[in-house]
């Protein structure tokens, strides 16, 4: 697969000749397939933000079958770059298995979290072979109860992880997105006035969640196939098609495209 087969923004007529093996902007170009990995809904929290609704009484899990599907689809399609999250990834009883399967076909993660395996180090020693490809970001707002943040810090350092908290600026109502269960709460300045896939980078994010769909957006929004449909090669064919009309509407914003879509 080629950026060409994915690009959603091509101006070549098909061509096809925009030579990206001499590009000089090759290792910054943003036409990239990445990937969010839902592996469960069920969480340790339950915040008023969430986009998934996630909560302790939800029971939606990643196979491990399911977990060797999306492998395939990796490395069908060369994704080297993904986001695993829940919920809270050690909710799901196999989430090591999976991230067994998934993790080495991979050159950089970012799995999310709200730091509550912390309460013991067993978690994180069970990732450390794979320290050198993930980032961990961890929770830390008014949101999420932040009991066992400060011992995930300390935890990421004392084991050499790399990790990151939000900024000051990442932890007001204004970045909130107005689905999951703000859906329908126009309260949120970013929902009301900005849109999150305007965003270069995001163009060529998408969800892939337990059961394998797929949505154009990474808060769980516009489901248009299952990854089983395409461990044949034909998802960049699908990816464009549907991308290219999305982004050929009037442009909107995240509340409109909520209820639009």
């Amino acid at each position: 697969m080629t950026r060409c087969d994915i690009c959603i923004t091509e101006d070549c007529d098909g061509k096809k000749n925009c030579h990206c093996d001499t590009c000089k902007h090759i290792k910054k170009c943003n036409k990239v397939l990445r990937p969010v990995i839902r592996i469960t809904r069920k969480c340790t929290q339950q915040c008023r933000h969430c986009c998934f609704s996630c909560s302790p009484d939800q029971n939606d899990h990643m196979s491990v079958d399911m977990a060797i599907s999306i492998s395939e689809f990796f490395k069908l399609y060369d994704i080297k770059v993904a986001s695993i999250m829940g919920g809270e990834f050690f909710c799901n009883p196999d989430w090591l298995k999976i991230f067994e399967i998934l993790l080495p076909n991979l050159n950089y993660c970012r799995l999310v979290t709200n730091g509550d395996w912390a309460k013991d180090d067993t978690f994180l020693k069970q990732l450390s072979p794979y320290k050198d490809k993930l980032s961990i970001a961890i929770s830390e707002d008014k949101w999420h109860s932040n009991l066992y943040t400060q011992n995930a810090i300390e935890q990421c350092e004392e084991q050499d992880f790399v990790y990151t908290v939000p900024s000051v600026e990442m932890q007001h109502d204004t970045i909130l997105v107005p689905v999951g269960r703000l859906e329908g709460d126009p309260s949120g300045i970013y929902g009301m006035f900005s849109t999150y896939c305007s965003n270069p980078i995001h163009h060529y994010s998408f969800l892939i969640d337990e059961i394998g769909d797929i949505f154009k957006c990474s808060f769980g929004k516009l489901k248009y196939t299952n990854i089983m449909n395409h461990l044949d090669g034909t998802f960049p064919e699908k990816f464009k098609k549907f991308n290219q009309n999305f982004y050929n509407k009037s442009p909107m914003n995240c509340y409109q495209c909520n209820y639009m879509f």
